[in-house]
């Protein structure tokens, strides 16, 4: 008989709330075992593709019908179960899985406690971004690691409203600290998002020529509301990019999903070879300056785009675009990562946001934009 034994990875997740009029945390723990549990009291709610296993318990944190999630470290396929009644926590030796490919977390409630806690809930500027909340936890997942005994703890202080934050992550012999969105993007579905990048489009940091695409080397940090580019850019796999872009000139905001399943960001863009396939614009409300005439049906999305628009050719590290060798004007280019050309003297290069191209003219339209992965 395959011993069993208990490989610990206690995920304790603060949740403030109001009870009895006071304002108090409640904790949740997920257990991680290196087998099976039984899930014969339980009903599947949803099933669905997770880059990471700490994905998985995020989502499944962020929901209150969710009490165990499932986690297949070959597939990438994430359950989340309901249970039917009394919580079973029984484990089999037949469910043992050596290789650790199945991984199973449980949800347990422990008693409320008063929420004097290390870290800080920071006003931010944007309540809706990642200057939002303060998150202090600790993540390994070094599967050598884990095979031996290791025990490994995230703890994640968050408010009921606003479950995101920041958080320290620890890849190997790296550890960087990141924002991680738990709740839905629009135009970009359910959480957990890892921000990767933050780009300001009035600079050329993050030019399409810049040296920053290449190197794995981080630049600036998460802690203040400025450009960055983090140890995930280079470190974190997925399956899934969410552009966000706040444009400064008419305060509007846009996302943009691309479903690419890649081992980093960097190895996406470092290929060499141009990445595309069919796009559509996000669900949400479009800025004033996207014409309703812009032909949404023949859009391609990717990686290292080449645009040839009238005035310039604006090449895109990331972005959406319409393909003007078959389309009628207006063009559009949206992404980050922009390069021209034959630069046009009369508007501002931009490395992030939209590039309208009605003839005769091009117009640019700067946003700050942060990049997520999942």
């Amino acid at each position: 008989m395959i011993a069993l034994f208990r490989i610990g990875i206690i995920l304790s997740a603060y949740i403030s709330g109001v009870y009895l009029q006071n304002l108090c945390s409640s904790y949740f723990t997920f257990s991680h075992w290196p087998q099976k549990q039984s899930l014969k009291d339980t009903i599947k709610t949803a099933e669905f593709t997770s880059a990471t296993l700490i994905a998985c318990a995020l989502r499944c944190n962020t929901r209150s019908h969710c009490d165990k999630a499932t986690f297949d470290r070959d597939t990438k396929r994430c359950s989340l179960y309901q249970n039917k009644g009394k919580d079973s926590t029984d484990i089999h030796a037949s469910d043992v899985d050596p290789k650790l490919r199945i991984v199973t977390l449980r949800k347990v409630p422990i008693l409320p406690v008063s929420e004097d806690l290390e870290g800080s809930c920071p006003y931010g500027i944007d309540n809706n971004d990642d200057n939002r909340g303060s998150v202090s936890s600790t993540i390994k997942d070094d599967q050598t690691t884990m095979r031996a005994s290791a025990f490994f703890k995230i703890q994640i202080l968050h408010q009921s409203s606003s479950p995101s934050g920041f958080y320290n992550i620890t890849t190997g012999g790296d550890t960087w600290k990141t924002y991680c969105s738990m709740g839905r993007i629009p135009g970009c579905g359910e959480g957990g998002w890892t921000l990767v990048m933050r780009i300001n489009g009035l600079k050329k940091t993050f030019a399409y020529d810049s040296p920053q695409w290449a190197t794995r080397s981080p630049y600036q940090t998460v802690d203040k509301l400025v450009e960055a580019k983090l140890p995930g850019y280079w470190l974190s796999s997925f399956s899934r990019i969410c552009v966000t872009m706040k444009f400064s000139s008419q305060d509007k905001k846009v996302s943009l999903l691309l479903n690419h399943t890649d081992s980093s960001l960097h190895a996406a863009l470092n290929g060499g070879t141009t990445k595309n396939w069919r796009g559509e614009l996000s669900n949400m409300t479009q800025p004033p300056w996207i014409s309703p005439s812009i032909n949404t049906s023949c859009l391609e999305q990717g990686f290292n785009l080449s645009s040839q628009l009238p005035l310039t050719k604006v090449k895109t590290q990331v972005g959406i675009q319409t393909q003007t060798q078959i389309c009628s004007f207006p063009y559009l280019v949206r992404g980050f990562g922009f390069g021209y050309q034959h630069p046009n003297p009369i508007n501002s290069e931009i490395s992030c946001g939209d590039i309208i191209s009605p003839p005769p003219t091009l117009q640019t339209y700067a946003a700050f934009c942060r990049i997520y992965v999942q």
